[in-house]
């Protein structure tokens, strides 16, 4: 009976371990390009509560504001919740 041929079975575990650790390299390198360039943070006044906070924004591949990632004036620091005013361009 012939086996079937494919690069899979030929290597064994050392292939099956270079190609997660490759895809664990893959996901760290795009996480990293994620945080340093597609965010920003501002310290700007909040038309919402109308106080001075520091705000960080996720930024689209066109360079505006899509999301807020987190502001100080919330106590949640992984939701924010606010209206996110601070959003639009007039502000």
């Amino acid at each position: 009976m012939a086996a079937i041929p494919s690069f899979f079975y030929e290597g064994g575990l050392p292939t099956w371990l270079m190609m997660a650790a490759a895809l664990a390299a893959w996901v760290v390198i795009l996480w990293a390009i994620t945080r340093l360039f597609l965010r920003t943070s501002e310290r700007l006044q909040c038309p919402v509560k109308g106080r001075e906070a520091t705000v960080v924004f996720v930024r689209a591949p066109d360079g505006s504001k899509d999301d807020v990632v987190s502001c100080s004036l919330l106590e949640e620091s992984g939701s924010a919740t606010c209206e996110k005013e601070c959003l639009h361009p007039a502000h």
